[in-house]
């Protein structure tokens, strides 16, 4: 296979998936900071979970991806959503100081607007094509389409990161937890969160998760859906079940979630894409 396929640690790929390279971000929290790159997320979400202060996560520099490419295939980045991170920026400066020494090479860098097991969909996409043998300029205009009809869903079980980092006010956190209303967030269409559903308790969570699904104008059973738990599998299988029920994905997988996910979504955070 001539390709080389890159991802940022937004990426939950692993085990017989794990055929990319990873190119980490960096999580601060407080004095102590953490590179995505087989990170102990137990010890992650402990000092999260510790601390009163906000996190801080920084993207990978461009020489980080520069000295991923290879001048002798085809390239093939993923980045989380450009309106989330810097990664895709620093992706495509490191793609166009690449070319410049390497003017032949071909270097693809897609914004997938997504995250997690978003961007995990679309690197399994990137390698199914070029499994087919696919031309580059084919593959490209294939993923970015793909990427335009993609649907990102979330759903968070703590509100502490939020309030933290001065997303949300406490006495809102509080009232919202005390009423177990659950917030179902997703992407706009453009990469950017936006509140879907609220919903009391997990069990309507789920439901209306589920029932929005419906909302695709795409033939599921052409597609694989992807779902990224944070150290709740057994909810991530509960939602999985919900899904097969109702819908006829060609697939559906789950992921555990690598740092980076889990410092966004926090314990009991699950993500669905499709």
């Amino acid at each position: 296979m001539n390709a080389k396929f890159i991802g940022d640690s937004g990426l939950d790929l692993r085990s017989n998936e794990n055929f990319y390279t990873r190119v980490p971000f960096n999580i601060k929290i407080e004095n102590i900071e953490y590179v995505d790159q087989d990170l102990d997320t137990d010890a992650l979400l402990n000092t999260m979970h510790q601390s009163s202060q906000g996190i801080k996560t920084s993207c990978p520099a461009p020489t980080l991806f520069y000295n991923q490419f290879d001048k002798d295939k085809d390239n093939y980045v993923v980045c989380i959503s450009s309106k989330l991170s810097g990664s895709y920026n620093s992706a495509l400066v490191a793609r166009d100081m690449f070319n410049e020494e390497n003017k032949s090479t071909n270097i693809a860098v897609f914004d997938t607007k997504s995250a997690a097991c978003g961007e995990n969909l679309v690197m399994l996409k990137i390698k199914e094509l070029v499994e087919k043998n696919l031309s580059f300029n084919e593959i490209v205009k294939k993923v970015n389409h793909f990427i335009s009809t993609m649907k990102t869903y979330f759903i968070l079980e703590s509100y502490d990161n939020l309030v933290k980092n001065g997303r949300m006010k406490s006495i809102v956190a509080k009232g919202a937890a005390l009423l177990k209303i659950v917030p179902i967030m997703g992407d706009n269409g453009n990469g950017e969160i936006a509140l879907k559903h609220l919903a009391r308790g997990n069990k309507n969570a789920f439901k209306k998760l589920v029932d929005s699904i419906a909302d695709s104008k795409e033939k599921l059973n052409d597609r694989i859906l992807t779902i990224t738990n944070i150290k709740c599998r057994e909810k991530a299988e509960q939602l999985k079940k919900l899904i097969s029920e109702k819908y006829q994905f060609k697939d559906i997988k789950i992921y555990d979630a690598y740092g980076l996910s889990c410092a966004y979504g926090d314990t009991g955070g699950l993500i669905l894409t499709f």
